[in-house]
């Protein structure tokens, strides 16, 4: 380690104190640092990681992946970096690893790092990724990204910097399969053997033509948005699943099993089985301790804000992520299986991390919503309106509250037995803060 990337090390932890001090995470702020000060910071740390690299992309589904993954190789005595943080982008990523070393040196054996898809084709030059995991591949901010063969495209210049990579990624979507195989890398799959949700609904489907032929796919059965049982006249078809699973139920939380082995899970969302599926393959293909990982499972907290319950008062809230048509359309899925749920918020924002172009709300299947026993929906955030206008427009009345906190408190008044408040990125931490507050108040 030379003298110029101490010194990079050294002014880079001081300013993160110093912003933690403020109040803020602080990790994308030491990368932006080290990387101005000593440009190779990040390949140099990263090389000195023991045995593997996992790189973790997709639209949905990679912050819960790459934590989770951190999470019980941990329990099983792996030394891990990990940017737990959703700091996702090069700086982020950089911080992570400046973080985690002492005088210079990082002492791990493992490192999972969640990437986004548009800056994976230049943080993968620095680091040695020898597995990448693909979630899932949907529609995300429009105006950042464009249509999702852009996406593509910025995964596959990212797999061509690493030949002798592994690929890992969801056999239930036509679009992950497809760029495996023109990647030409080696792959594995995981993917539902069966039918589950019976709720099914025209929702947005990104493959419903052939990525490489550009007929129209057929399915034999959806899960969700274009996740299925998929097929072609051209040939390319869903593959024979690596990781099987099989015998889902999702009565009580989530129980499953893969390749035969049983899982049960505390929390809610058919979208969770991907997430876990994709663990138990990556810890497989790795050749991971993993003796007990099926109680580690079920011991997992997802991060802040995810599908995470609230007592307040006599009223169960729960508070989840919706960014996107296909996330979206999962939490309608969700309010479709519980009968207690009375009341919903739904709460849009246009700032940056959220994507300004909000026109992906015309994509989500909420006349669906008709279908649930909801009986009250309020709307909030910068582009509320825009959502309250998406609502009439199927029909469903709604009403408007700018902000949020009084929206939540509007939510409460009167005392519904199950609530959910559904918001996109910048609404979420605010939502977190607040629905604790609340919650401990009311203890």
């Amino acid at each position: 380690m030379n003298l110029r990337h101490l010194m990079a090390i050294g002014v880079a932890k001081t300013a993160s104190r110093m912003s933690r001090l403020i109040g803020k995470q602080g990790q994308n702020l030491p990368g932006t640092i080290g990387l101005r000060l000593s440009p190779g910071i990040l390949r140099d740390l990263s090389a000195q990681v023991k045995q593997h690299t996992v790189m973790v992309c997709g639209t949905n589904g990679k912050t819960t992946v790459n934590n989770l993954l951190a999470d019980v190789t941990e329990q099983n005595g792996y030394q891990v970096v990990v940017n737990r943080t959703g700091a996702n982008q090069r700086d982020g990523i950089t911080g992570s690893f400046i973080l985690a070393s002492r005088g210079g040196k990082i002492k791990a054996d493992l490192a999972f790092m969640e990437s986004d898809e548009a800056w994976s084709r230049y943080t993968i030059r620095d680091l040695p990724v020898d597995l990448m995991i693909i979630t899932n591949l949907f529609r995300d901010q429009l105006d950042r990204y464009g249509e999702i063969d852009t996406t593509v495209n910025f995964l596959l210049e990212a797999i061509s910097h690493k030949p002798d990579m592994k690929l890992l990624v969801n056999g239930d979507d036509a679009l992950c399969v497809a760029l495996a195989e023109k990647s030409g890398r080696p792959y594995d799959t995981f993917g539902v053997e069966e039918p589950v949700l019976d709720h099914l609904a025209d929702e947005t489907r990104e493959a419903t033509y052939c990525p490489m032929c550009d007929q129209k796919l057929h399915y034999d059965f959806y899960h969700f948005s274009q996740l299925g049982h998929f097929r072609c006249s051209c040939g390319f078809q869903r593959p024979d699943i690596d990781y099987k699973i099989t015998d889902v139920d999702l009565s009580d939380g989530l129980k499953f099993h893969v390749n035969g082995q049983a899982f049960a899970v505390p929390y809610r969302g058919f979208y969770n089985i991907y997430n876990m599926a994709a663990v138990i393959a990556a810890m497989d293909i790795l050749d991971l301790r993993r003796d007990d990982l099926a109680r580690q499972l079920n011991q997992f907290k997802p991060r802040a804000g995810r599908n995470q319950e609230f007592v307040i008062g006599n009223t169960r809230l729960i508070l989840n992520l919706a960014k996107n048509p296909a996330g979206f359309n999962q939490n309608i899925q969700s309010l479709l299986g519980d009968d207690t749920a009375e009341k919903v918020l739904i709460g849009i924002n246009d700032n940056e991390p959220d994507g300004r172009d909000v026109s992906w709300l015309w994509d989500v299947a909420v006349d669906r919503l008709k279908q649930t026993d909801v009986r009250d929906i309020i709307t909030t955030g910068a582009r509320g309106a825009d959502m309250a206008l998406r609502l009439k427009y199927d029909g469903i009345e709604s009403h408007y509250v700018p902000q949020l906190t009084k929206a939540i408190d509007q939510l409460l008044a009167d005392e519904p037995e199950v609530g959910y408040v559904l918001v996109n990125y910048t609404l979420l931490d605010t939502a977190y803060e607040y629905l604790t507050s609340l919650a401990r108040r009311t203890q």
